[in-house]
């Protein structure tokens, strides 16, 4: 490929990362009576990540959890508009719940981070709290 082809390229890469719809939150962790707590960090440029705190009484350990590009923390809705019809070719028309398998078998505490497109300032539902890094 010439530097101009890989450039475009990358561009291309880039804006599918930017352009994709945000798909709305459609499940919480109580659905599944789990106690949570809405939570936020700030990455490298600023930009606040929002994320899920899944606590587990008694647990000194922790999982951090990251979802698919596309995803948000709580899964996809593909099986409603626009997420059909541009996941519907590939035989991706159906909803992802992931809150089901939020229930932790190993009996850890965990966060669910959401990647930068995927973040949703207007819906809340549990306590927000600032995560700040501290060594596990």
């Amino acid at each position: 490929m010439t530097p101009d082809e890989i450039a475009k390229t990358l561009q291309t890469i880039a804006e599918g990362f930017r352009t994709w719809p945000r798909a709305p939150l459609l499940h919480w962790p109580d659905e599944e009576d789990l106690e949570y707590e809405d939570v936020f960090f700030p990455s490298e440029d600023g930009t606040p990540l929002e994320g899920w705190f899944i606590p587990r009484r008694g647990s000194d350990k922790i999982i951090i959890a990251n979802h698919p590009r596309w995803f948000n923390r709580a899964g996809l809705p593909s099986h409603l508009e626009p997420w059909k019809s541009l996941a519907g070719p590939t035989g991706n028309d159906f909803e992802v719940n992931f809150v089901p398998g939020l229930q932790d078998p190993a009996r850890c505490r965990i966060q669910r981070a959401g990647l930068r497109h995927a973040q949703f300032r207007s819906q809340r539902r549990g306590q927000r709290r600032r995560l700040h890094r501290r060594p596990l």
